[in-house]
């Protein structure tokens, strides 16, 4: 037996009165404009220097790992994942810069996530290295400093969910807002 989830409000409210046309496109034009942030001379000047520092830690990343004869394998890896982690912003800043805006969704959950996914691999390749280490006070350190990193990663992470919410509920405010402005056009209609 298929049971439907229970309706939200906003659906009732929705069923209950017809959307217009215009309130829908206006709706959708002030969704796409709180969504997008065209970008300024200093956000632009940032993605830019974003991009070469990214290119140039990709190549130096890149051939450190391969060239350098008698790295241990997690350093290769590490060197590796670095390489990685700068090629994905380095797309992620092209990509931006090509369409001259920042989507504040998809842009975002991208900006916080890479450097949650990088932090956590390269802590977890730094604890398996570290456990092979017969120097305990080195190996101490090196997880400390990939606590540190962590930590930070973190804090992209917890500011991307509070920009997140912030944004749902300044999306729900307008939705609200535009059906009262139609209510009300429909209530001076009919007097």
């Amino acid at each position: 037996m298929n049971q439907q989830p229970p309706e939200t409000l906003s659906e009732k409210l929705i069923a209950t009165q017809p959307v217009d046309d215009s309130l829908r496109q206006r709706y959708e034009k002030e969704i796409a404009k709180m969504f997008e942030q065209t970008l300024n001379g200093p956000r632009k000047i940032s993605f830019m220097a974003s991009v070469v520092i990214c290119t140039i830690m990709t190549i130096a990343m890149t051939f450190a790992a391969v060239s350098t004869p008698g790295l241990p394998a997690g350093v290769r890896l590490g060197l590796g994942l670095g390489a990685l982690y700068a090629a994905g912003w380095l797309v992620m800043s092209v990509r931006i810069l090509r369409r001259g805006s920042v989507n504040l969704r998809k842009d975002s959950k991208l900006m916080s996530a890479l450097p949650w996914v990088f932090t956590v691999a390269l802590v977890t390749l730094i604890l398996l290295m570290t456990g092979q280490k017969p120097d305990s006070v080195r190996s101490v350190w090196m997880l400390l400093y990939g606590l540190t990193f962590l930590l930070m990663a973190s804090m992209f992470l917890i500011q991307h969910w509070i920009s997140d919410a912030r944004l749902k509920v300044e999306e729900r405010l307008l939705e609200v807002q535009l059906r009262i402005a139609e209510l009300a056009e429909e209530i001076k209609d009919r007097r």
